[in-house]
């Protein structure tokens, strides 16, 4: 590791894709107040230059928003990484944890409300599952995925479709069949905890006639704060957790009886929202400079 070299703290990377090699739009903020606090800040593709990620003091998972694509190729790259013992965040068994979206049926078992969610393993029938469920809309997404991908909002008579879809692209796998929750359209919460610390929150509100709210489905995004109580009813999952991540994105909706219900808790590669919360990259940044520095 670099340590410090001419009056540098050294050296962090912050892992991206080919796609989207640069610093994302919330991690500008970031990388600029790591900068300022003296660390040098590069972007690295996650598949294209393992070598200068040896190099670094401090490797954050941050915009390798297509490791779903390449499920096998990251794990293995991420296990690479570990015995190099190349300091990571968050810690790997967290990321490996959250790689694929069984992690919500550890939630489910601890007490935290999610949607109704089931697997659908190759040969199932998906329409058993939403006869058995009552559900005359269910949400399909695979069990590996990021940005929306191949996730759909499909009527009972829409399923057949979707069969014949997936057989003419020749896509397999395992799918997550979840209800669908109305209340989407009211928007998506999202709130930030950085350090374990809750930080921001942005509501994530999708276009009419849309329920994904990720940034390619065009949604409005915009700085939104809750309550006291959603917040300790969101930050539940954390008690859970066998290490408090050094950041986190908790996405949810909020019930019609007022219970804030999680979608996604992201230990990944989540957007942080700085950009709708710029005063917050500072305090980030010197928990960051704690984990390269510590005292």
């Amino acid at each position: 590791m670099s340590g410090t070299v001419d009056g540098r703290k050294g050296l962090i990377t912050f892992t991206t894709c080919s796609e989207y090699p640069s610093f994302s739009e919330s991690d500008v903020f970031l990388a600029k107040a790591l900068m300022e606090r003296g660390f040098r800040v590069v972007p690295v593709v996650w598949n294209e230059d393992a070598a200068f990620l040896e190099e670094s003091d401090l490797v954050l998972f941050r915009a390798h928003w297509d490791y779903h694509l390449f499920l096998e190729d990251f794990s293995r790259w991420l296990e690479e990484l570990e015995t190099k013992e190349i300091p990571l965040r968050n810690l790997p068994q967290l990321v490996r944890w959250n790689l694929t979206k069984e992690y919500l049926f550890d939630l489910a078992r601890w007490g935290v409300p999610i949607p109704h969610t089931e697997i659908l393993s190759p040969g199932d029938d998906v329409h058993e599952c939403y006869r058995r469920r009552g559900w005359s809309r269910g949400v399909l997404k695979p069990l590996a995925g990021a940005s929306g991908h191949l996730v759909e909002s499909l009527g009972y008579d829409e399923l057949e479709w979707w069969h014949h879809t997936l057989r003419q692209k020749n896509i397999q796998g395992v799918w997550l069949v979840q209800e669908f929750l109305p209340e989407i359209e009211g928007g998506e919460i999202s709130l930030i905890f950085l350090n374990g610390r809750y930080s921001h929150g942005v509501l994530k509100k999708p276009r009419p006639g849309e329920f994904r709210t990720n940034g390619k489905f065009q949604a409005e995004i915009f700085r939104h704060e809750v309550s006291e109580k959603v917040l300790s009813q969101a930050c539940r999952v954390f008690d859970y957790l066998p290490e408090v991540p050094l950041y986190a994105r908790i996405d949810g909706v909020m019930s019609p009886r007022g219970e804030f219900r999680l979608l996604e808790l992201e230990l990944n590669e989540p957007s942080l929202y700085f950009q709708f919360a710029p005063e917050k990259a500072a305090g980030f940044a010197r928990d960051i400079e704690a984990v390269v520095c510590p005292v």
